[in-house]
């Protein structure tokens, strides 16, 4: 009987801390109402050796320049990451971008950039419970290209794949506080 009791307990303080931090968020003083604009956003994948591929010596590679023109929270940056040849622009891990104050980004295995990006609001919180956390993802839509290593176009000389998008947005579609 006290073990129900005890869970019924957590469950109403569950709800009543969530119930907050919604009503927090809702009053924040600063908030993403502009999508985040990728420019230029381009990233090569080098070869994989194999026995029809030959062994890049190229790195691999991912960048684009990033603005943010939501009132209070500007920005505007380089992001980019380069690898050891044949290593993976996809290991799970978020980066920062350039010198952009709590903005992280990351890469993944379905060609998608998810964009972090995180203020300090006093209007949610108190110090140390006012940081705002904003996520938003897309997958790109990048024009592959293909790299040969030696100017001919046969799967032997592949040197990688090179990929081009002139722009997309992302908007922030999870807030955590």
């Amino acid at each position: 009987m006290r073990t129900s009791a005890l869970v019924v307990a957590i469950a109403s303080m569950a709800s009543s801390v969530s119930a907050l931090v919604a009503a927090r968020l809702s009053t924040a003083t600063l908030s993403e109402t502009a999508p985040w604009k990728l420019t230029n956003i381009q990233y090569y994948i080098s070869a994989v050796p194999s026995n029809e591929t030959t062994n890049s010596t190229t790195p691999s590679s991912i960048s684009f320049h990033i603005a943010d023109t939501s009132p209070g929270l500007q920005f505007e940056g380089d992001c980019k990451r380069t690898v050891p040849a044949n290593g993976s622009l996809t290991d799970g891990l978020w980066y920062p971008c350039g010198d952009i104050e709590n903005m992280f980004w990351q890469f993944d295995s379905d060609k998608a950039i998810h964009i972090q990006h995180g203020w300090t609001d006093p209007s949610v919180g108190n110090a140390g419970q006012d940081f705002v956390t904003c996520f938003g993802s897309w997958a790109t839509s990048a024009h592959p290209f293909a790299v040969p290593a030696s100017g001919a176009w046969e799967p032997s000389t592949l040197k990688g794949t090179n990929y081009t998008q002139g722009c997309m947005e992302i908007y922030c579609t999870e807030m955590t506080a």
